[in-house]
């Protein structure tokens, strides 16, 4: 009995057996790159209370040149291929003639897809995790 929560199976390296255990109701995204991204998406399509916590005022984790902490630079591309950095429920709904994309096109990527899933409304800019405590 979970409650109506959400469960998720694992298995464990003391046993090598399986055992199912209750998912958060709440849960926190702490940084909103291509990963905190798809973790709120993942989270909000489970009706689980998502917030995303990014200390700047954009997504796109380190290809945001303008935020204080990025190392992208001007002339930055990729080292994965665009096959390999598109998303699996998002394709590129841009054309781009290079194989590995600019840094600004990853990020134009990015800010489409939190767009296109209207992740912006569950994400608190400007705020950097310090601590967290349950």
């Amino acid at each position: 009995g979970n409650e109506g929560g959400y469960q998720q199976r694992i298995s464990t390296m003391e046993d090598h057996g399986e055992r199912v255990v209750p998912l958060a109701k709440r849960v926190a995204v702490v940084g909103v790159g291509s990963v905190g991204l798809t973790a709120l998406k993942w989270c909000r399509e489970r009706g689980l209370e998502v917030v995303g916590y990014e200390k700047e005022h954009a997504c796109g984790g380190v290809w945001h040149q303008g935020t204080q902490h990025s190392p992208a630079y001007d002339s930055l591309f990729t080292n994965s291929s665009r096959t390999l950095m598109e998303l699996s429920d998002f394709p590129f709904p841009f054309e781009t003639s290079q194989v590995f994309p600019k840094h600004a096109e990853i990020l134009r990527y990015y800010q489409a897809y939190q767009d296109h899933f209207d992740l912006g409304k569950y994400i608190k800019w400007n705020t950097a995790v310090r601590c967290v405590e349950k």
